[in-house]
């Protein structure tokens, strides 16, 4: 049994056996018991209190074997190679990366649409509220869910901000400077 088990059976007997004789009301550690038990729910924390504390008992007075009772090793080593003429660096395996594909339609909270168009790990994008006739275009790279992009408005403004899309590439969240707003913290949802 790991050894954080047999110490979480102990500390549970321990809180089994305080819930038992002190009937409840007690704090601990920070954790607060605010419960009165009657005698059964008394009763039965006792019993599960000896259960947990045994286990956690036997479990400490255990030792693991001495590695210098253990019987010497057998193994023998493989023989050692001499190094290559050639050195070169070793190509270690790379894992599989996926960028999140967020070409589409993506809207904000106050009814800009972003038009985004990507290509490889390079997008584009183009803004625009029909409502106010606000505008931006820019264009930025993304790794795995990682955003990192720069844009321009009609204000005229400027800026750049980084962010990250959700798991399922329906959500887009990242913080933004602008040359005129300052900072601040735009929500995308994909339409499409």
């Amino acid at each position: 049994m790991p050894q954080t088990i047999t110490i979480a059976a102990f500390v549970l007997g321990a809180v089994l056996l305080l819930t038992a004789l002190l009937g409840g009301r007690f704090k601990i550690f920070g954790a607060e018991v605010s419960v009165t038990t009657g005698r059964l729910a008394r009763a039965i924390a006792f019993v599960f209190s000896l259960f947990f504390i045994s286990i956690g008992l036997m479990k400490f007075s255990e030792t693991p074997p001495s590695e210098s009772n253990s019987a010497p090793s057998t193994r023998t080593l493989p023989p050692i190679e001499p190094p290559p003429t050639e050195m070169q660096p070793a190509k270690l395996p790379q894992p599989a990366v996926q960028t999140l594909n967020i070409s589409g339609l993506w809207r904000d909270g106050v009814g800009m649409n972003y038009y985004i168009t990507q290509n490889g790990d390079s997008f584009t994008f183009t803004a625009s509220n029909p409502y106010n006739g606000a505008a931006s275009s820019g264009s930025g790279t993304i790794a795995q869910n990682q955003v990192i992009s720069s844009f321009q408005t009609n204000l005229p403004s400027f800026g750049k901000g980084s962010g990250a899309v959700s798991a399922d590439g329906q959500v887009m969240q990242g913080t933004f400077f602008d040359s005129v707003l300052g900072q601040y913290t735009l929500t995308l949802y994909k339409v499409n």
